[in-house]
């Protein structure tokens, strides 16, 4: 059978990425690799593609031996992601109120139930107002609104594949129509900034890489797959082909479609490290740092602000981004105990407790 431990470590990079970004835009740095460390960002599209290829991977088994998988998987989504989040708004508003985290005007009164219902994405002033970063978090909840949907719809190799195609073309087709149609007015009334970050972000926007988690997830389970990556020399040849689809995203040459290809570049390295252990990408620290990398992901905007501070206020990328790490981490560790674990703990303890109550009532 394939490998799955390897996806705590794709978490890993990814949640390593965003924070690299995330470091290097506070810091305003334009130093060398600046053009890359900016772009490693893109670590949130892994997150939409591991998301997507554990979403499926869940519903797969679960539908199996669980008639109410569906209900059940709705449960264990709001529990994985509301406690941290819903803390995340709390503690994001005693520090901040109403001014801004850092990279966005701050939040109005009116973005804070939109944030709260994760509908944030809807508005362009929204996105990230309240929680830095909230955009991702929203991205996904809209998407888990059509996963069952699309469970039964998608299922095989070849639908796969089919709506990979789809859904790109609809995403690309978005953007075009939406840079052309509606960006100017976008501009006028919010800003360039945030009428292009409300174009990209969109889950039309998005929906091709979810498709490319959902096509992961296919190519992971199919044996014939396996027996053609089951040979070391074919996964380093897929893994090269990665790295140079990597290189074009990363060089601006796919322009308004870059988070397509860097997309494709994460799929396949994903399948690569389905069938073959890689340690540079593949390896003990980098599971750690993935399996607490949901409160990583909102916790490092703060950790941000104090490492710039202890720092005197006027950081350099590496010692911020160092700094950032060193207070992320432990922080995302007690978040991950105490907040995550328990909450999942929670789904559990009602999932279970509505499995007794069928059996007592039938």
């Amino acid at each position: 059978m394939a490998r799955i431990n390897f996806i705590d470590s794709l978490r890993g990079i990814a949640i390593l990425g965003v924070i690299a970004t995330h470091a290097a835009s506070f810091s305003s740095y334009d130093g060398l690799f600046s053009s890359v460390i900016l772009q490693a960002g893109y670590g949130v599209q892994l997150f939409f593609i591991i998301s997507a290829f554990t979403i499926f991977f869940t519903l797969d088994r679960a539908s199996q031996n669980d008639p109410r998988f569906i209900k059940n998987f709705y449960i264990k989504r709001l529990l994985r992601i509301a406690p941290v989040y819903w803390l995340g708004i709390l503690i994001y508003t005693m520090v901040f109120g109403l001014e801004s985290r850092g990279w966005l005007p701050g939040p109005e009164l009116w973005h804070f139930p939109l944030h709260f219902f994760f509908i944030n994405l809807l508005h362009p002033e929204t996105t990230s107002s309240v929680v830095p970063g909230g955009w991702s978090i929203s991205c996904e909840v809209l998407f888990y609104l059509i996963c069952p949907w699309l469970f039964y719809r998608v299922n095989s190799l070849k639908k796969a594949a089919l709506f990979f195609i789809i859904a790109m073309g609809i995403g690309i087709g978005f953007i075009l129509l939406a840079n052309a149609l509606i960006k100017p007015a976008l501009i006028e009334l919010y800003g360039f900034k945030l009428a292009g970050q409300f174009i990209h972000r969109n889950i039309f926007s998005q929906l091709g890489i979810f498709a490319a988690g959902i096509l992961l997830f296919f190519l992971y389970k199919d044996a014939r797959v396996q027996r053609v990556l089951s040979a070391k020399k074919t996964c380093f040849a897929l893994l090269f082909v990665s790295l140079i689809i990597a290189v074009i995203a990363l060089s601006g040459q796919a322009r308004g479609a870059s988070h397509y290809v860097m997309g494709l570049s994460f799929m396949l390295l994903a399948l690569v490290l389905s069938q073959q252990k890689i340690s540079l990408f593949d390896n003990r620290l980098l599971a750690f740092v993935g399996r607490i990398s949901f409160s990583g992901y909102i916790v490092h905007f703060g950790a941000i602000h104090i490492a710039n501070n202890l720092l005197g206020g006027v950081s350099h990328f590496v010692p911020l981004f160092v700094l950032t790490l060193i207070i992320t981490i432990p922080f995302s560790y007690i978040g991950f105990v105490l907040v995550e674990r328990n909450a999942i703990k929670l789904a559990k303890m009602i999932i279970n407790r509505q499995k007794s109550t069928s059996i007592v009532a039938s």
